[in-house]
Parts: C-alpha cells; structure tokens; sequence
C-alpha cells in the first residue's frame, strides 16, 4: 500500500468514513468473540483504538508478531493468550462475512481441527484451493505462488480463500507447527499434509483492498460495509 500504510497499519485505513478495523470490531462485539489484533508494527495505533470506551468490557486486545517472522507465530500468540476452545482467523483488509453458526456446525461435523471458508467470488487468488467435493477436504493450494495450469482429478473443485480460518486451539498450539512462521506457505501447506484441513464453501462475495487501486473501490462503499457487517457501533 505503499504510504498509504507509512504511519498506521492498512486495517486502521478510513472505510466508509471509519477505520475498517472499527466495523470488523463492532461485528465481533455483536458476536460476543474475544480478538487479538496481530501486529508488526504502528501497534500503538491499533492500542490507541482498543482503548476506546467503546470497547470497554471487551476482550479485545493486540498481539505482536514476534520479531517479524509472520503470521504464523502471532496467530500462536493469541491462542497462548486467549482460552477460547477455536479460534477465527480473519484478515484485516478483506471485506467478508459468513453465518458464524453454519461455519461452526461445519467445523464440529468434519472433525478435522481446521476450517477453511471458500468462495468463488473473488477477484484474488481465482482458484487457488483444491476441494475434494466428497469429503470437503482441502487437497492442494496454489496461493502465494505462480499460476500454473490446473489438471484436477474428478470429484474435485476449485475455489478461493477468503483469508477467514477456524481452527481449534490445540492444533494451533501443537509443537509440530510451532516453527510455520507464514500461514499461506507453511501452517497451511502443513494441515493439508497432515490432512486435518477441511474446506467451508460460501456464496458471499469477498472484497479484498490490499492494494490501493483495490482500496479506492471499497473505501466509500458504505452500503456494500453495511451489507457485510451491519452497523457499526457507537459511542
């Protein structure tokens, strides 16, 4: 984002007249789900935000990547801190919501310890996941690397992350993982080994403003942030 992004973190970026990370927290609060916002840097930022009387009672509260090494090591930092049995893992530059029920009853169904929400309506990473349609289980991923070519076994799809993951705490905090300092390239590549990563599809539509061009789309857009988080709080 460029200097956009010089002297505040991209989700403190003004949306519809709010810092985004303000919609995605009165969202949460209205769901009752304790946050630790990840941080590499301009954290006191984000703590000056949390210190708001708004939030005030919540459970919200950041959590620093550890020297840089990715996000990976910051999400074993909130499950270090919070003792919420799963923990949602969400993006801070993607405008997206799902039924938290139906992602939860998925996630107990399928047993594996972790949940991946998919769509296909995305502009981002088209195809990137692949779903066996039977068992719903995550089979490949492609993200984070160059396109290539796709000739897929039958019984099998293609869809896109949404950034969003359900994952029991436990398996987050399993020693096995503990060196997987990036999500995309390493925590999940390893779930899929392992073959615990089961994949939720979704019709909502993801809106992703990690670049400037994609930024000045969404940034006005009040009507499409009331449709995927309602209203937001106030003091």
């Amino acid at each position: 984002m460029g200097e956009m992004c010089a002297d505040i973190p991209k989700c403190m970026l003004p949306v519809g007249g709010r810092p985004f990370l303000h919609w995605i927290l009165s969202w949460l609060a209205r769901h009752s789900v304790p946050a630790r916002v990840a941080v590499r840097q301009h954290g006191e930022v984000i703590q000056g935000e949390l210190a708001a009387p708004l939030w005030s009672g919540r459970d919200f509260d950041v959590v620093w990547d550890r020297g840089g090494e990715g996000t990976g090591t910051a999400l074993i930092g909130a499950a270090e801190q919070l003792r919420s049995e799963r923990l949602l893992l969400l993006n801070g530059d993607t405008l997206f919501t799902c039924d938290l029920p139906g992602l939860l009853g998925f996630h107990r169904g399928h047993g594996g310890g972790a949940t991946q929400v998919l769509t296909r309506g995305s502009q981002q990473n088209q195809g990137a996941i692949l779903l066996s349609d039977h068992s719903r289980r995550v089979l490949a991923t492609d993200e984070g690397r160059a396109p290539v070519p796709y000739d897929d076994p039958p019984g099998t799809s293609r869809w896109s992350s949404t950034g969003w993951y359900l994952l029991d705490r436990d398996l987050v905090l399993d020693p096995e993982f503990g060196t997987c300092a990036s999500l995309e390239l390493d925590l999940v590549p390893a779930l899929i080994e392992r073959g615990v990563l089961y994949g939720h599809t979704v019709p909502s539509p993801m809106y992703d403003f990690g670049t400037p061009a994609r930024y000045k789309q969404v940034m006005d857009d009040r009507n499409l942030l009331l449709r995927t988080y309602g209203r937001p709080l106030r003091p």
